[in-house]
């Protein structure tokens, strides 16, 4: 089969998140699919961002085709996010049909938000019988209005609500990794039957081929360790949703007792820095870190924290 995946963030080993789609993407190469991932140039979520020549590149990852559309840098969620959202949207729309030039079995629109399902239609359009995929992430536009905050008549808001019910109405199959999203896509148009649950899994393959490489944090953290306290880490993305703020009020309230290092980066980065450095608290930030090194970073902690926004919306699950 021709498998076509549209997904903004999709990353691979050598970029970074989002890891999802490229690993999906190995295991179908191995059994004799093609695959085709559509992505932006910048993604916030990413280590690395790749090479790319004008406003559509493409390169060959492991077996993997990459299509690149430009975007432009941004930081945090505001107007620059916006506009790379609409340059992704717009590329794919325009140039991307003569790019790939070909009829595909399956075409799965993966992004956060939901707009891409017009590229998807748009595509499907010169495919015969090609299986349409919706696979939702987070549930916009409800996560820009219970996490960000936005209002219910936002012009941004209505234009991914629109979609959220097209997506839901034409896709053959809905896939989440979110167990009760279906609670929530009925109400947009979705059939319960065509609904599937596909957690996120561990490729256990690389685990063990990796198993000798060390954390490049290993001395800075030892270093911290022989003041002879304990070490509570954080690994993963510094953003709104993973309420790194209650980790800092946690150091507020220990902070003689415990070195709280945070691994990552994120659009919060530069503001938890400051109010960690205001209130002089002992907080380490050391950055992103290659996946492989992360089983053997987490194994120099004391304890790990992870976190959540108490939101309406894990209601649907997690």
């Amino acid at each position: 089969m021709k498998i076509l995946i549209f997904n903004h963030y999709a990353g691979n080993k050598e970029l970074g998140m989002e890891f999802r789609p490229y690993f999906l993407a190995k295991v179908w190469i191995k059994l004799g699919h093609q695959v085709t991932i559509v992505g932006s140039s910048y993604s916030h979520v990413r280590g690395n961002q790749p090479k790319i020549k004008g406003l559509i590149s493409e390169e060959n990852v492991e077996g993997i085709r990459y299509i690149w559309l430009y975007g432009i840098p941004y930081i945090g969620s505001g107007v620059k996010r916006a506009i790379n959202i609409i340059q992704y949207l717009l590329l794919s729309l325009i140039l991307l049909p003569k790019k790939i030039n070909q009829d595909f079995d399956v075409i799965i629109n993966s992004s956060t938000y939901p707009l891409d399902i017009f590229s998807a239609l748009l595509v499907r359009g010169f495919s015969k019988n090609a299986l349409l995929v919706f696979e939702p992430h987070d549930l916009w536009p409800m996560a820009l209005t219970e996490l960000g905050g936005m209002s219910y008549m936002h012009p941004f808001v209505l234009v991914n609500s629109f979609a959220e019910k097209i997506s839901c109405k034409a896709s053959d199959i809905i896939i989440s990794m979110h167990p009760g999203n279906i609670e929530h896509l009925k109400t947009r148009g979705a059939e319960i039957e065509d609904f599937y649950h596909i957690p996120n899994g561990v490729n256990l393959d690389d685990w063990v081929a990796n198993d000798n490489i060390r954390s490049s944090l290993r001395t800075k953290i030892n270093v911290i360790k022989n003041n002879g306290e304990d070490i509570i880490m954080y690994v993963g993305s510094l953003s709104l949703a993973n309420d790194i703020d209650f980790l800092l009020q946690a150091a507020t309230e220990i902070k003689n007792k415990a070195q709280f290092i945070i691994v990552g980066d994120g659009p919060e980065r530069d503001r938890l820095e400051i109010l960690a450095q205001e209130k002089d608290l002992p907080v380490h930030f050391l950055g992103h870190i290659p996946k492989a090194e992360v089983p053997d970073t987490l194994a120099l902690a004391d304890l790990c924290f992870v976190g959540f926004q108490f939101n309406p919306l894990y209601k649907y699950g997690m």
